[in-house]
């Protein structure tokens, strides 16, 4: 069963966002809502009586998994019907698969050997358990490193439990085309540690090479893998050695261990210089030419020969659906430049991607259906929270009502001084009217303030420059949809009122903060300061009673304001929690440029 975003999973796990899905099930970001904080929440969607069975036994020895290179397991259960579900520890930074596609070219070969040592020394832990436990789905996608530069193995999951008995590890079969060794497709061989070695040397030969490793059972039938430093003369000979015995088709023929991989890469000269500080180094590319990635299109035809040779028992296990439903991650590509590349449902949400233009990070927003506005309980809640409130302040926010929208992408954070720069260089924006905040006189143009919001925007220079960076304002749907999801709460984080870890607002310190400083006010698509800091102007022209005529798909607001007022939404640092609800609807002159009004951009995903 697909999760959705803002879903609240047994009665604690909020899910945030996608992080990726393949053929037996999908790994989410949540947020623990009894200990308010970030884990990964693994769905595997084996939910016979066995496989209950078999999880609740393999969950117990997951959780009792202590490493550094390894999240924690720190909860599992199963929900009869619909999944079975872990959850870990969300280790923060990006994976290597992520940082392969900002480079561009292969990576360092120091650094590299630095990461695979501790991804060693995390499987020799592994499959030195009792039963060993078998990873079984190692590519750079599932290696991310943390902001203190380790590498840390992440994914791992139920049905790894390796038994001696048996021609495989029990459960599931998880296939990766180019990091999947020949046994792992069901050929009569056991599937036992040396897997996870055959997927780290592949593992390594991408890193390095920047190419994906031909497809082991291409290998089988007789094509070839290229040299590594026929792709990157800059490997050292020794690695190119160590990382081609990983990837023996035999697995007799690999290291036998993760520990003797590990020794061999140490052997390397480079290595020695390549221990990761407790500071990420940055990343060196190797100086070579940006070489396009080779993807072997191939085996999706080789699929129908190994369904021949493998017959009915590998059909029976779901193999060559599995490889036909893989996801695009497990892929290397170049990172797309062009947001709008994006069709609706072509995307997970939550997604992001860079905007070329003005370098701001854009969230990708699916097409979906929300509830707009505010019940008259929500109303007398927000009321309650103002004390000075008139009785019908929070009347305008109503009635509430359905809408759809079409996928959008929009801008992480408000948009930063420094990004406003950018388009006044380009001489396509005027610099704002007033440099100050309520407490810092030299406020826009000081490089100390670059990160925050900039403010005394009218809705014109608003709408410039998102123009400039190739989109235009939200409309007020889309704004409210990205802050406040499917599940209809009050808040971008859910229904508790805004306390000081939680939003910038006038409970707070009575100025601006950096955009992104309250990571635990996200929305449930991911994004940020969707409540509080700055006010954000929005398409929409404002009528109050605009809510009772609006229509059901993709409004764009009344036509004209007999106030001439446009819409703002968010809240700021010098309102009261109410005023910072998603779902509070207002409207401001648009010709007035104020201390605590900013905005954010949106990029339609089907222009």
């Amino acid at each position: 069963m697909s999760l959705s975003i803002g879903q609240v999973l047994n009665n604690r796990y909020r899910i945030v966002h996608l992080l990726g899905q393949g053929g037996f099930g999908a790994v989410y970001r949540a947020w623990d809502t009894n200990l308010n904080r970030a884990v990964a929440v693994k769905e595997n969607l084996e939910i016979s009586e066995m496989g209950a069975r078999q999880f609740t036994r393999e969950a117990s020895l997951l959780a009792n998994l202590h490493h550094p290179g390894l999240p924690r397991v720190t909860d599992y259960f199963f929900i009869r019907g619909q999944g079975q579900y872990l959850v870990m520890d969300f280790i923060e930074g990006d994976d290597l698969h992520k940082l392969l596609e900002k480079q561009g070219v292969p990576l360092s070969e120091a650094q590299v050997l630095g990461w695979m040592s501790q991804i060693c020394d995390a499987l020799t832990y592994l499959h030195s358990q009792h039963p060993p436990i078998i990873h079984r789905d190692i590519k750079p996608a599932n290696i991310k490193i943390t902001p203190h530069g380790r590498a840390v193995l992440v994914d791992f999951g139920i049905a790894k439990v390796f038994d001696p008995r048996l021609s495989t590890t029990l459960g599931a079969r998880a296939l990766t085309p180019g990091y999947s060794p020949p046994e792992q497709y069901g050929r009569g061989g056991k599937t036992d540690a040396r897997a996870d070695i055959y997927a780290l040397g592949a593992t390594l030969y991408a890193l390095l090479t920047y190419h994906q490793p031909v497809e082991s059972l291409e290998r089988s039938l007789g094509a070839a893998l290229p040299s590594p430093r026929s792709l990157n003369p800059a490997i050292s000979a020794r690695t190119e050695a160590a990382l081609l015995k990983a990837m023996a088709l035999r697995c007799e023929e690999r290291f036998q261990s993760a520990a003797e991989f590990k020794a061999a890469l140490q052997g390397s000269a480079v290595l020695a210089s390549a221990v990761p500080s407790q500071a990420a180094a940055p990343l060196t590319a190797q100086p070579l030419p940006a070489a396009p990635l080779r993807f072997p299109w191939a085996w999706l035809a080789l699929a129908l020969v190994v369904v021949c040779l493998v017959g009915g028992a590998l059909a029976a296990m779901g193999v060559v659906a599995a490889r036909l439903r893989l996801p695009t991650a497990t892929q290397l590509s170049r990172p797309s430049a062009v947001p709008t590349l994006a069709a609706d449902g072509g995307m997970p949400a939550g997604e992001q991607r860079i905007n070329p233009a003005d370098g701001a990070r854009l969230v990708y927003v699916p097409a979906g259906q929300f509830t707009m506005g505010l019940t008259a309980a929500q109303a007398q809640t927000l009321l309650r929270s103002c004390s000075q409130c008139p009785i019908n302040t929070f009347d305008n926010s109503q009635p509430a009502h359905t809408v759809r929208l079409d996928a959008f992408w929009m801008d992480l954070t408000e948009v930063t001084n420094a990004q406003y720069a950018r388009c006044v260089a380009a001489g396509a924006c005027s610099p704002p009217p007033s440099s100050s905040s309520p407490t810092r006189s030299d406020y826009y143009g000081n490089p100390a303030y670059d990160d925050f919001p900039v403010v005394h925007m009218t809705w014109e220079a608003a709408a410039t420059y998102c123009r400039w960076a190739g989109g235009r304002l939200p409309t007020e749907a889309e704004w409210e949809y990205a802050a406040r999801g499917t599940d209809g709460r009050l808040f971008p984080w859910g229904d508790q009122p805004p306390d000081v870890t939680l939003a910038n607002t006038a409970l707070a310190i009575g100025d601006l903060t950096a955009v992104g400083a309250y990571p635990q006010g996200a929305s449930p698509f991911g994004l940020l300061d969707m409540a509080g800091n700055a006010w954000e102007w929005v398409a929409d022209w404002y009528e109050p009673d605009y809510y009772t005529y609006s229509p059901e798909v993709n409004p764009q607001g009344p036509t004209a304001s007999q106030q001439g007022w446009r819409c703002g939404r968010g809240g700021s640092y010098y309102w009261g929690e109410g005023f910072a609800s998603v779902a509070y609807h207002d409207g401001f002159d648009p010709n007035k440029a104020n201390a605590g009004v900013g905005f954010r951009c949106v990029i339609p995903a089907n222009p």
